[in-house]
């Protein structure tokens, strides 16, 4: 008797997809759904119960995420114009906007003196 296997590709759903690039961009699921105009429940259900994307939401995610149509439904590869993002990151510089002027100047002032240490270790 001959076996034969056959190795199944796993392809990513429109959900897993949708997750893996909003974290990729810095979006937590209630800024983006925020951004488009859902609830944060609604885009959880888009990212892990569902196969199929919302066709009425399509433009305003791609445009959210800044992406093409092709590139949000997984037909063309996403460029992160060869950065990462640090979601936490961008969530702790985003509460910078409600310090006052002088707090502001102060963590740029550290922030670039760290880098500034850093390219000078390297």
């Amino acid at each position: 008797m001959l076996l034969v296997t056959m190795e199944i590709e796993m392809e990513e759903t429109f959900g897993q997809h949708l997750a893996r690039v909003r974290k990729q961009r810095g979006f937590s699921q209630v800024a983006l759904a925020e951004k488009i105009g859902v609830t944060a429940r609604v885009l959880c259900y888009y990212e892990r119960e569902t196969k199929r994307p919302p066709a009425h939401l399509l433009p305003k995610i791609a445009a959210a995420l800044d992406l093409s149509l092709d590139e949000l439904l997984g037909t063309k590869d996403v460029h992160l114009d060869g950065r990462s993002v640090d979601a936490k990151l961008l969530r702790k510089l985003e509460k910078l906007k409600d310090l006052p002027a002088e707090d502001r100047r102060l963590v740029v002032q550290m922030i670039d003196s760290l880098a500034a240490k850093n390219s000078a270790a390297q």
